[in-house]
């Protein structure tokens, strides 16, 4: 007569069952204070489903093999899924993964138009934006695609780019990057550069020609500083959650210019200067927070809000 095994299979249950208590309990200490084991390697999603699938074949072979221990399949993977909590509570994870970069760049002798608009949008990454003097360079932007790993795969990017009227129309996406832009020197340029969640930060100096600039974070800071800037328009700058820092020093600067900047949550820190006989109208509102100004020249003529007008 076959001998009946399931009566030993429940009966060794309970070693799987106290196994699988320690490791739960020892991943809740190491969440709990914050202790790493370990450096584990990058996996995304897919790569933990197929970690948990080995992980119970190998135990259902050797723990079954030959009925040499008994222990029932629903046993076997709490054991397995205990162990993977374990190793997924120790280990540590990067917060975010440097992929590969697409670089697009433009010089003088392709341009054909006497204008670029520039308009960039990342949903998730940072926004950076420097000047050359190099008299060859018209622009230079590049996507340091990054993602989160066991969330996402490596981001997408689009980039348009077409001449319409004399101006050369940029127009590119990203769901997640790092992006870095370059401005050439005596290229007039307009900026329409939008993050929803990350930092906006601009630094350019005399060599650039702004007429418009417009910089806008929903969920990051904001900093902005033009230094020696002949032609300016108008600014714009928005962040729903954020300080915003904008410097100007633009005693070069040869028209009148407006600066407005919105912000919903934050601290809005301003200084403005400009030559004498230039007029500039700066306005700054924040629901939230305080607004610091340093304008030389400018009279206060906003009662609610903070508005200012410059003196000429």
């Amino acid at each position: 007569m076959e001998k009946d095994h399931s009566r030993g299979m429940r009966h060794k249950d309970w070693i799987f069952l106290i196994i699988s208590g320690v490791l739960i309990i020892i991943s809740g200490l190491l969440l709990l204070f914050n202790l790493k084991l370990f450096q584990l390697i990058e996996l995304n999603f897919f790569k933990i489903i197929g970690l948990i699938t080995i992980i119970v074949g190998i135990f259902l072979i050797i723990f079954n093999l030959r009925w040499k221990i008994y222990a029932s399949p629903r046993s076997t993977l709490l054991l397995a899924a205990a162990l993977v909590i374990f190793i997924l509570s120790s280990a540590e994870f990067p917060v975010k993964v440097t992929g590969e970069i697409e670089f697009y760049a433009l010089t003088r002798d392709r341009l054909t138009a006497s204008v670029i608009d520039i308009k960039i949008l990342t949903l998730t990454g940072n926004i950076y934006v420097s000047s050359s003097n190099d008299p060859s360079l018209v622009y230079n932007i590049s996507f340091h695609k990054i993602r989160v790993p066991l969330l996402m795969e490596e981001s997408k990017v689009i980039f348009k780019n077409k001449t319409s009227d004399n101006v050369l129309l940029i127009d590119a996406y990203s769901d997640m990057a790092d992006v870095y832009v370059i401005l050439g020197p005596n290229v007039t340029s307009i900026i329409d550069l939008s993050t929803n969640t990350g930092n906006v930060k601009l630094a350019v100096d005399g060599n650039v020609r702004v007429d418009t600039l417009r910089l806008k974070s929903s969920t990051g800071n904001i900093e902005a500083k033009l230094s020696g800037v002949r032609s300016l328009s108008s600014v714009g700058l928005s962040s729903s959650i954020g300080n915003v820092r904008f410097e100007a020093y633009l005693l070069d600067l040869l028209s009148d210019c407006a600066v407005d900047i919105r912000n919903d949550v934050g601290n809005v820190y301003i200084e403005i200067k400009v030559s004498r006989n230039v007029g500039c109208d700066f306005k700054g509102v924040t629901d939230l927070g305080a607004i610091k100004t340093f304008l030389q020249g400018f009279e206060e003529i906003g009662d609610l809000t903070s508005k200012y007008v410059h003196i000429r």
